[in-house]
């Protein structure tokens, strides 16, 4: 397990093969949908990576960055605290650096945020 900071009022928590559905092979995706408080990305990978998650409001405009360091392998998730979040639509870009070389590009997914 690690914990990240992002930016000033975002926590970030990495860790390993979840107990729920698992991304498949090379995808992620998120829930609760809609979230209010917390909200999970869940993602795979078939090799450690340094992930990204670029985080923007509905206008376009950026919202948080999540970076991870050293995710390994398999199937991952990332949680994010949503308290400092209004309601709203917010649309995310997921990627990642591969150990071994080569990237990952989940492209762009939404999620809500109600309260």
């Amino acid at each position: 397990s690690a914990t990240v900071t992002p930016t000033p009022s975002l926590t970030a928590t990495i860790t390993g093969t979840p107990n729920y559905t698992a991304a498949k092979g090379g995808d992620c995706y998120v829930f609760p949908q809609p979230a209010s408080n917390s909200l999970t990305f869940v993602f795979s990978s078939d090799s450690g990576a340094d992930m990204t998650v670029k985080i923007y409001n509905a206008a376009g405009m950026p919202a948080a960055v999540l970076n991870a360091r050293a995710v390994p392998g398999n199937y991952n998730y990332i949680y994010l605290d949503l308290s400092r979040f209004a309601p709203g639509i917010y649309y995310y870009i997921m990627t990642g650096n591969k150990d071994q070389g080569g990237s990952l590009n989940f492209g762009v997914k939404k999620f809500m945020v109600a309260k």
